[in-house]
């Protein structure tokens, strides 16, 4: 793995940066897709969206496709819905002119297409498209792929009911986070476990004293992790009667 790719798949998208797009000298064609990558997971998508203009002519389908499925990912989370269609669109289309015979870039649609419908809470469409997104990425045996595959997959179980299935897929998509060595992805994935645990009871007293030990070391190291799980512990001192410290 080339340098700035394993930095990309290890979630270091600042290092990424650093290392290319503020140092134009560095910047080859072979990276841009991980360059627009780390610009659209870091919010900046004016500027993944002008790099990818400059290139659209020097860069092959396969990462064109990349491109697109990152543009489409972050204006979805952004809720600007009709950029990030139109971007899924452009993915599909490519996909068929090569008549869906690409599997990496057969990936990118049905994984974008499932991220897409998740946010618009269309959860059993999305699961549809999470269950194709996983076949595809264990034919291509990608641990990148995989470990999305698995987490949205799992996000859409919980939708759906599947509670114990769902936290078995999130933990694939946290061993194979594991051996990409990406700690925020990793650390992502087991908070939405434990908080999922916690919410339906399972394993309930383990669950609830990691749920308590996580908390208070995120506190000061990860903002959003840290609301998130202050959120549901709230909820689980209030179901026992705590208000006093579920209000602090």
């Amino acid at each position: 793995m080339g340098l700035i790719k394993d930095l990309f798949y290890k979630g270091e998208y600042q290092e990424v940066l650093g290392r290319t797009f503020e140092n134009p000298d560095q910047l080859k064609t072979e990276n841009f897709v991980y360059v627009i990558g780390s610009l659209s997971f870091l919010g900046r998508i004016q500027e993944a969206e002008a790099l990818y203009s400059a290139s659209r002519n020097r860069i092959n389908d396969t990462q064109k496709a990349y491109v697109y499925f990152f543009l489409a990912l972050t204006w979805t989370r952004r809720s600007q819905y009709k950029k990030a269609k139109k971007y899924l669109l452009l993915n599909r289309s490519l996909s068929a002119t090569l008549k869906h015979e690409n599997i990496e870039i057969k990936f990118l649609v049905e994984q974008g297409i499932s991220f897409f419908l998740f946010f618009l809470g269309k959860f059993e469409k999305s699961l549809f498209w999470s269950e194709k997104s996983l076949t595809s990425s264990i034919a291509l045996h990608d641990l990148w792929m995989m470990a999305l595959a698995h987490d949205l997959l799992a996000n859409n179980l919980i939708q759906n009911g599947q509670i114990h299935e769902a936290l078995r897929h999130f933990s694939q998509a946290v061993e194979h986070s594991n051996r990409l060595k990406n700690v925020a992805l990793v650390n992502a994935i087991e908070v939405s476990a434990l908080i999922f645990s916690c919410e339906y009871g399972i394993n309930l007293k383990t669950s609830y004293e990691n749920l308590r030990a996580r908390y208070n070391l995120s506190i000061h190291s990860d903002a959003f992790s840290s609301a998130n799980l202050g959120l549901e512990l709230a909820r689980q001192l209030t179901l026992r009667g705590e208000w006093k410290e579920a209000t602090n």
